[in-house]
């Protein structure tokens, strides 16, 4: 598969488009890859692609993965595929590189954040098994987060209801209501686990660097973890890349306390490696901004009709939010974003 003439700063258009780009990339740095279907609703099954570099026995394991955010995949897409196609240098010893591309891939192809069943796939990381965490404010606010009718007089009324609930549980609790994790592991997550056990099976030190976009200081690049930030995964993340370090626990980033998410499921996947999971997420804007680009293509979903002027608009303002058409911001992607994996790369090698 020939690389386009694209170049690395240009987001591609589509998940199709992205797909060939990070293939014909990873065909030149000569990994092994491979590709997973998940089913679709319509149109072409969308599909999650695998590539490998280095000695498949080697212990120490960098996991790239993009598109846990379905449309945040154009960015993280864009930097797997940068980061292969000018990466001439060996990898660490005793180091390989497993590259997951589009991970959510049915939110990617649709252009959304969620995947097919509306589930945010980074809630979904969940022990099913047991009983489910409770989200007593969501009956609350259902009716005003996803009306059936979307107008002024109505979101006037919505704006007072989540004052209302703000003042009494506070914005992050409110904020924290539009994401949901549905009620069985998503195909994605099956998928993941599956292939991480797998493939991982004789990995004894891992490094995840989770791709992302979503709120934040315009083309800003910061670094979250969830671990406890006392403990020992989070001191040996700062020591690998260096402050700043941000946690949700202790409140220094917009990423909220949650469940499901990614960097908490791995470890549990991988009981015999020592697990550092980071995500790397570049900044589109204020969050008031995202968060009204992902209300309002819940309601396209549910409500609207995506091939009328009022949805190609929600369309634009969804990508803006997290894939905006800035040279500049992309630019940022990806310079930043490739220092980033270097340092990882450094730390899991052992070179700090």
């Amino acid at each position: 598969m020939a690389a386009d003439a694209a170049s690395d700063a240009d987001l591609a258009v589509d998940s199709a488009t992205a797909r060939q780009r990070f293939l014909a990339a990873a065909a030149d740095a000569g990994a092994r890859c491979d590709s997973h279907t998940l089913a679709g609703r319509a149109g072409p099954a969308p599909a999650v692609d695998v590539a490998r570099l280095g000695d498949g026995q080697a212990d120490r394991v960098l996991l790239l993965v993009s598109g846990t955010g379905g449309i945040e995949g154009f960015a993280g897409s864009a930097l797997q595929t940068a980061w292969l196609r000018r990466r001439g240098a060996a990898l660490p010893a005793g180091c390989r590189v497993l590259l997951v591309h589009g991970l959510n891939a049915q939110g990617f192809q649709a252009l959304r954040r969620v995947d097919a069943d509306n589930v945010d796939l980074d809630r979904n990381f969940l022990d099913f098994a047991v009983p489910l965490p409770d989200n007593p404010g969501y009956e609350e606010l259902a009716a005003t987060l996803a009306p059936h009718e979307w107008d002024e007089l109505g979101e006037r009324i919505n704006r007072r209801v989540w004052a209302d609930f703000i003042a009494r549980h506070g914005e992050r609790a409110f904020l924290d209501g539009v994401y949901y994790g549905g009620r069985a592991p998503a195909p994605a997550h099956v998928l993941l686990r599956d292939l991480l056990r797998r493939e991982l099976a004789n990995c004894r030190r891992l490094l995840l660097i989770d791709l992302r976009t979503g709120p934040g200081l315009v083309g800003e690049a910061e670094l979250i973890c969830r671990d406890a930030p006392d403990g020992a995964a989070f001191t040996r993340a700062r020591d690998w890349f260096g402050p700043p370090l941000h946690s949700p626990q202790r409140g220094d980033t917009l990423a909220p306390v949650a469940t499901g998410t990614l960097l908490a499921a791995v470890g549990g996947w991988l009981p015999q490696a020592e697990v550092t999971a980071v995500a790397l997420r570049f900044g589109t804007g204020p969050e008031d901004k995202v968060f009204a680009a992902v209300r309002a293509d819940n309601w396209l979903m549910h409500h609207g009709d995506p091939t009328t002027p009022r949805g190609l608009a929600i369309k634009a303002q969804l990508r803006d939010a997290f894939a905006p058409d800035s040279a500049d911001w992309r630019r940022a992607v990806l310079d930043r974003g490739s220092a980033v994996i270097e340092r990882g790369l450094r730390g899991l090698g052992g070179r700090v």
